[in-house]
């Protein structure tokens, strides 16, 4: 488990939780619409808790996650606190190990937009509960599951909330802060400026205690707050245009917190915590519902954090509004090449259009009509469809869908559907194609969902989109770059590149873990790419690898395998009965 980061001195704090406070914080991973922080991801307010922590006088911090807590409780060992019952009677009950070390717990939690995830999985209402009540303390829950009451498709119930002493209903940051200053019942209140500049550098060497350090972690780096919606409601469904009127860093505040963690290895980062990097400090935000890009504002951004990271690797972003793009090319245009230009390849915007149909789009206030949409997916793909060293378009755009929505019939799905064929027909590119269903986080529309509905269209989209999309996006023989290869599943290695939800790569044999892989590409999923390595060793590689090949399978691979070695490609022709299975190899070998 990752140790205790301490001051050089400790702080008295008069009248607070005690004289020389230790806090422990446990990451239950968050995922919102405009930021992720499920692994390899470590979102920004984790950080932002050490650094208010440390500017309120802490003598020590210590950053965990819930995977460490899983793997730290073990059957038998003692817990406090009701264990269950009923059927639930026997099975483990989650605690903090070592509880008596700390004075304060701080849980934090919340996947209000849950998807699937390779690498980790977020807390549950009944975990953050749990861990609470194990906990001797006092216990302060924070984050989205706190404001919101939700989090992984659950809902915080009255007993769920009282295993807790504090509940931050405002930012999780500002409420630690206060509390460890003195005040009893802190002002459920947003951090000021000042205190973002200030705790998201002070915080910044929690990600020194990540597993994923330097690789594959990717920090979420936080641009600005709020929707620039905020003064038009915003789509209906969504929680972060009801936090305030969109609050804007400054650049220079931005560099300075990468640079801090820069010096401590950082080498990943992704400009995520915003709805539109296309606003960024943009003209006209609460005047008009399309704001100007501002590409001066973009410029120093980016400028200023290359500058400050000499050591980055990958710079990544996410969210667009498509409306934003399509009202103003010019100014969207010079956007879109900054990014191309300051960003690193197998990048990607995720466009919210959420539905193509003009009755769900008007029932509930969306982004931008499917014009609008279809108008920044040409703009996107003129620019960012060239290829880069990664292997990968160096800008595409991604495109949201939600099932459930107010004003929803069967005929929805089609038109969805109608739109993602138009993409395909004029022979554009698309990165990512998110399909979920809204959940009622915000507590004031009404769900229904028709999953029968909801299903077909989904398997349609990965059958008859995804599929060919892939094909055109990475062609047989297309190389991938720097994937990390991340689990073994029977025989296949999975790995992914380092970037803003890269695509799965299934290598067709057991792999070292933990270390970066050239491949090729030699097969299509859905969502996936099947690959082998770059080069492949005809001469030592497993028949696995072979048999992955078009064209050569298990009898093939076989006779290739009882042939070697080849001293030319010459002499790998001659092994084989057809001369297509040789030009499916010809690409992939070295010889």
């Amino acid at each position: 488990m990752p140790g205790r980061v301490a001051l050089s001195k400790p702080f008295s704090i008069p009248g607070g939780l005690g004289r020389f406070v230790d806090i422990a914080i446990i990451d239950g991973y968050t995922d919102e619409p405009a930021a992720l922080g499920v692994p390899p991801y470590i979102a920004p307010l984790p950080r932002y808790l050490a650094g208010a922590a440390w500017t309120a006088g802490c003598e020590g911090v210590l950053y965990s996650t819930i995977d460490e807590v899983r793997r730290m409780s073990r059957k038998g060992a003692p817990r406090k606190g009701p264990r269950p019952r009923g059927k639930d009677r026997d099975r483990d009950l989650l605690a903090m190990p070592d509880v008596d070390r700390y004075d304060l717990l701080v849980l934090l939690g919340g996947a209000v937009v849950p998807g699937n995830y390779l690498r980790g999985r977020p807390a549950s209402v009944r975990e953050l509960s749990e861990i609470a009540r194990s906990f001797t303390g006092q216990t302060l829950l924070v984050g989205p599951v706190a404001r919101w009451g939700w989090t992984s498709g659950e809902k915080m119930t009255k007993a769920h909330y009282e295993a807790f002493d504090h509940v931050a209903k405002r930012d999780g940051d500002a409420y630690l802060h206060d509390l460890l200053r003195g005040e009893e019942e802190p002002l459920q209140r947003f951090r000021t400026r000042e205190e973002w500049a200030s705790w998201s550098v002070e915080g910044a060497g929690i990600v020194s205690s990540s597993r994923d350090m330097p690789h594959p972690l990717i920090v979420e780096v936080e641009t600005y707050r709020g929707c620039i919606r905020h003064a038009f409601g915003g789509c209906s469904f969504c929680t972060t245009v009801r936090d305030i009127a969109p609050v804007f860093r400054e650049p220079s505040e931005i560099a300075d917190e990468i640079g801090a963690m820069d010096r401590l290895g950082v080498v990943s980062y992704r400009l995520g915590g915003q709805s539109c990097i296309y606003s960024y400090k943009a003209l006209g935000v609460g005047e008009e519902e399309s704001p100007v890009p501002d590409p001066r504002a973009l410029r120093s951004l980016l400028e200023g954090i290359r500058r400050a990271a000499p050591s980055l690797e990958v710079l990544h972003v996410d969210n667009a509004n498509p409306a934003v793009i399509a009202d103003h090319p010019g100014e969207a245009e010079m956007v879109t090449q900054l990014i191309i230009e300051h960003c690193t390849g197998g990048n990607l915007v995720a466009l919210g259009l959420e539905s193509a149909d003009p009755a769900v789009h008007r029932a509930n206030n969306l982004n931008a009509t499917r014009e609008q949409c279809m108008e920044a997916i040409r703009a996107i793909n003129r620019w960012g469809r060239y290829g880069t060293d990664t292997g990968l378009p160096a800008l595409l755009p991604g495109i949201n869908f939600l099932g459930g929505l107010p004003g929803e019939t069967p005929e929805t799905f089609g038109l969805n559907m109608g739109f993602l064929k138009q993409v395909l027909d004029e022979g554009l590119l698309l990165r990512r194609i998110n399909i979920r269903q809204v959940a009622p986080v915000c507590g004031q529309m009404e769900v229904k969902h028709d999953q029968r509905a909801f299903r077909k269209f989904k398997l349609r989209v990965r059958a008859e989109i995804d599929l060919p999309n892939l094909q055109a996006l990475l062609p047989y023989a297309a190389p991938m770059r720097r994937v990390w290869t991340e689990l073994h599943d029977g025989n296949t290695t999975f790995g992914r590149q380092i970037g803003s939800y890269p695509l799965l790569v299934g290598i067709p044999a057991k792999l070292e873990l933990g270390t970066f892989l050239d491949v090729r590409v030699v097969g299509y999923g859905m969502r996936s790419v099947t690959g082998v390595p770059d080069p492949l060793d005809i001469n030592s590689c497993p028949m696995s690898l072979l048999s992955a090949v078009p064209g050569i399978g298990k009898k093939r691979a076989a006779r290739i395998v009882r042939a070697r070695p080849f001293e030319d490609e010459e002499a790998l022709r001659s092994a084989l009965d057809d001369p297509r299975a040789a030009d499916a190899l010809q690409p992939l070998v070295d010889l």
